[in-house]
């Protein structure tokens, strides 16, 4: 795989996009090297196409020994009665945020918009017919456990679908499928060999196509049919667990237990659609490859680029279930816009916006360095104090640990993952030791600092390290409610900040801060004697008043957020409302219900609606 040589991404960005001067390959190569994705330099292939099949089709002609019986499905499809596929423009999608956010992004859609066609179609259909004769298995395979739902897809285009959707295109006689396009028929039942039913397909509908089937471990690919992959070889996810198969993708275990009860919980005439995007540096539809990854990154000189060759792929995926197998369906449709085209249509800063934004959002770390980061992090906060420490002081012992390594471009992931582990250490632990209560003014001192005034603890507290199996659950819906926190952090205190902190001496003690922002400094709005301004937002231990119903569990009208959430599972350990068949689901009882108003939650769910009873003190 190739990427771009040259430093200093951000402006060159801006220069081409925005300004037309330069290259854009130095924006190719900061979407994919920081954030892993695609970047496709792969050459056209410059073998001539052997077409295997007569114009007369002898699939045709198959004997009835050689189809399968087939019942039609009970999905509504409507037609597109005077569809003129020539006259159809391909639909332009620009999908692209100013920061990346792995998410599966989902939109509901119906079984009509299953296979959509332009006037690509002709064009489309003829390269994919090439690639299967020069491609063979490197396109297309199953296992003889799919055998059932390749012949069960089949049936459904050829006989249900693709002639009541585009009768224009297609139309079914007594000897088959015609497609009035191309010239070509197919029969209506599927053939008994599952090699030539994807075969067919793959010369009949420009989707690319692959079907899963729920297995113990996870969802498998059990057969596919795929002439326009982009930056991987279709032939290797075949035979692989959904989870293997997205091993490229940055930061893929955020969604991926997410994705397999999605896949499983999918429903017959109820599919979705997603988008996902890449840039590469040619107009090839067939980009065979491995996704990009850090250590294979090939350099490549900028002034080898043709912008005029560079493109913004699209591809507009779907998912659907199959009724009778129960197969799930994932397809998907390409689309290239040429970079130079986008610009000149005036959307070249959001895509230069979206490039940058890659090496936000949530996925710049790998998910190797996600563990090793994580167990360095536990073991710094199990020998701090959780009072003092800072999410600087964090990141910068583990930079330290790291022997050095410069940790700034992640800085956004780090932080969350630094408060996702201290969330799990001091609230997911029911055996962690209670914070020291200090007193402030109106409920919330000075820039978050502690009352020196408050009695000193003859020594620092430690937190011992949680037990993964006594509080795996805990510590899930802790690092579940990290993304929350944020939420939280922001809020303002009406009232409270501005405030006079009387002081006592104390001689050779300084204040103890509080967890504030990465971004903290020592003196913050320094220069008022005796005066100093609250920052919005707070450490680890910022206290909040708690609703009448939360503070009904917690025993507590304030506590911080990591002390409501151990507080609540303390309550749902000691009433045993987990779902013993699914540990993830709270079983609310009467007091739970108060503050959740449902009788069963998730705990990405519990954590989320916490933030709507915490509020922030001094706050009427």
């Amino acid at each position: 795989m190739a990427a771009i040589a040259g430093d200093g991404f951000k402006p060159w960005v801006w220069v081409w996009l925005s300004d037309m001067n330069g290259v854009i390959g130095l924006c190719v190569a900061l979407a994919l090297i920081t954030a892993g994705y695609k970047l496709s330099t792969t050459k056209s292939s410059t073998a001539t196409a052997t077409a295997t099949a007569s114009e007369s089709n002898p699939r045709a002609e198959a004997k009835e020994k050689d189809v399968m019986d087939y019942e039609p499905a009970e999905m509504v499809i409507e037609p597109l009665e005077n569809f003129d596929w020539r006259a159809t423009e391909p639909a332009r999608y620009l999908p692209i945020k100013p920061v990346y956010h792995i998410t599966m992004a989902l939109q509901q859609d119906t079984p009509s918009n299953l296979i959509t066609i332009d006037k690509d179609y002709l064009d489309r259909v003829t390269l994919r017919r090439r690639l299967i004769d020069e491609k063979g298995h490197a396109v297309h395979g199953y296992l003889p456990r799919g055998e059932e739902s390749v012949a069960e897809l089949y049936a459904y285009l050829l006989q249900d679908y693709l002639p009541v959707r585009y009768p224009t295109m297609f139309r079914l006689r007594p000897d088959g499928f015609e497609n009035m396009v191309t010239g070509k028929t197919f029969p209506t039942q599927p053939p008994r060999d599952a090699d030539v039913a994807l075969r067919s397909l793959g010369e009949t509908v420009e989707e690319d196509l692959f079907l899963l089937h729920e297995t113990p471990e996870g969802h498998m690919c059990v057969a596919f049919m795929c002439c326009f992959p982009s930056g991987f070889d279709p032939s290797q996810k075949f035979g692989n667990l959904l989870k293997d198969i997205h091993t490229p993708v940055p930061s893929y275990a955020k969604i991926g237990s997410s994705m397999e009860r999605f896949f499983s919980k999918l429903q017959v005439g109820k599919g979705v659609k997603r988008l996902n995007w890449s840039v590469q540096t040619n107009s090839d539809l067939y980009t065979l490859g491995n996704h990009i990854k850090e250590d294979e990154t090939e350099v490549t000189p900028e002034d080898s680029i043709d912008v005029n060759q560079t493109y913004f792929r699209v591809e507009l995926q779907t998912l659907t279930r199959l009724p009778k197998t129960r197969a799930v369906l994932f397809s998907f449709k390409t689309y290239l816009y040429s970079i130079r085209q986008i610009k000149e249509q005036g959307s070249g800063p959001e895509l230069a916006d979206a490039i940058e934004g890659l090496k936000t959002g949530n996925a710049p770390v790998t998910s190797d360095e996600r563990e090793r980061y994580t167990e360095i992090i536990d073991d710094i906060l199990a020998t701090a104090d959780l009072e003092t420490i800072s999410r600087k002081k964090v990141r910068q012992a583990l930079e330290g640990r790291l022997g050095g390594k410069d940790l700034n471009e992640q800085k956004e992931a780090i932080k969350r993952l630094i408060e996702a582990r201290f969330d799990a250490v001091s609230g997911a632990d029911a055996d962690a030791p209670e914070p020291s209560p200090h007193k402030r003014s109106n409920g919330v001192s000075g820039n978050d600092e502690t009352d020196p005034s408050a009695s000193p603890e003859p020594a620092k507290k430690k937190v011992k390290r949680s037990s993964p199996s006594e509080d795996a659950d805990a510590r899930l819906a802790a690092q579940l409610q990290a993304q929350e926190n944020s939420l939280a952090r922001g809020r303002t205190t009406r009232g409270g900040g501005d405030r006079t902190v009387k002081k006592r001496k104390a001689p050779r003690k300084k204040s103890a801060k509080k967890v504030r922002d990465d971004d903290e400094s020592d003196a913050n709005g320094s220069g008022d004697s005796g005066v100093k301004k609250r920052k919005a937002g707070g450490g680890f231990q910022k206290p909040f008043n708690l609703s009448t119903t939360l503070s009904d569990i917690c025993g507590e009208t304030q506590l911080s957020r990591p002390q409501v959430v151990k507080r609540l599972w303390e309550h749902i350990k000691a009433n045993d409302l987990q779902d013993p068949a699914d540990k993830r689901q709270i079983r609310c009882d009467a007091k739970m219900q108060a503050v959740f108003k449902q009788a069963r939650v998730d705990m990405f769910k519990m954590n989320k609606e916490i933030g709507n009873h915490l509020y922030p003190v001094g706050e009427e």
